[in-house]
């Protein structure tokens, strides 16, 4: 869809629009590949067995990773 647009020469408000979206689209894919490892990377080590996460993206939010994956699919939408 983004190449069509590119070269079509009607609409050009839809090429900001897809572009707007794709950048929604990577940080929110970003977020949550980071958020996951930060949770993945907590996890593995022995000591914070049954501790709660709160460095990182976890400090901000319960589930960073989920608002990653929401952000991701309306970055989605909007392409």
């Amino acid at each position: 869809a983004i190449f069509t647009s590119i070269y079509s020469d009607k609409n050009q408000d839809i090429f900001v629009q897809e572009i707007v979206g794709a950048v929604i689209f990577m940080i929110g894919f970003l977020l949550e590949v980071v958020a996951d490892l930060q949770l993945y990377l907590f996890k593995r080590k022995k000591d914070n067995q049954g501790m709660l996460m709160t460095s990182g993206l976890w400090r901000y939010s319960r589930h960073p990773n989920f608002f990653g994956e929401a952000l991701l699919w309306w970055g989605v939408y909007l392409i």
